[in-house]
């Protein structure tokens, strides 16, 4: 099966692998639903820095979230589109039952 692409940070996730132990139980689930990912946090962490606020192996800030941590969307809108681009691609559900249940925002 294909990848489906978290909506907050564009982190690809195999399919198969998020029933099967890729993520912690019910994590499959927020990233179909578009919560995000663990990689972001769910929508809370800096990507770039994982919440440090600081590049790896530097004291300098971090340029995404300019120090603070917090989650900055790489792009306005964040992943949406590519997020239920790839989860209609990697399921035989209906697009419309998978739209109902997307969480937009």
């Amino acid at each position: 099966m294909s990848n489906i692409v978290c909506a907050k940070c564009g982190e690809p996730w195999d399919n198969y692998g998020l029933d099967h132990g890729d993520v912690d139980e019910g994590d499959g689930d927020k990233i179909r639903k578009g919560q995000g990912c663990p990689i972001c946090a769910f929508g809370t962490r800096c990507t770039e820095c994982y919440g440090r606020g600081h590049r790896r192996l530097s004291d300098h800030k971090c340029f995404r979230c300019n120090g603070t941590g917090e989650f900055i969307p790489e792009k306005e809108g964040d992943y949406l589109f590519e997020a239920l681009e790839s989860l209609v691609e990697s399921t035989d559900e209906d697009p419309l039952d998978l739209l109902i249940n997307f969480e937009l925002g």
